[in-house]
């Protein structure tokens, strides 16, 4: 089975389960998929479902690294990680980030509009 091709449907689906199984397959979620971290592919997508923070979840159950904290914070509901970041950076609250999105590209936005999205 093409695991990494199961992941990006199971993705899309926000099958939490799905994509644990991949996973555990032997998938790295920090595998490049279309030359960008295999994250995007799921931040970039059109489903929004509540399932979001699940998907995201796993992938950091998996070993995700991603640089910035405040943002896998704000990804993952964590509203408490991100106010432990935001207390030891205030200025985070103004850094501008830039993520593909399926129905609103993201472009130099703040953690704020990527909460709204």
């Amino acid at each position: 089975m093409d695991y990494l091709q199961k992941l990006i449907v199971d993705i899309e689906l926000h099958s939490v389960d799905g994509i644990r199984t991949c996973f555990q397959n032997g998938i790295d979620p920090n595998v490049l998929f279309r030359n960008e971290p295999l994250i995007n592919e799921l931040i970039g997508e059109y489903t929004r479902s509540p399932r979001f923070k699940d998907c995201v979840k796993v992938f950091v159950d998996f070993g995700l690294e991603m640089d910035d904290p405040a943002l896998l914070f704000t990804l993952l509901d964590d509203a408490q990680g991100l106010e432990v970041a935001l207390r030891s950076d205030p200025a985070l609250v103004n850094k501008r980030f830039t993520l593909r999105g399926a129905y609103t590209p993201l472009c130099e936005v703040t953690l704020l509009h990527i909460c709204a999205e």
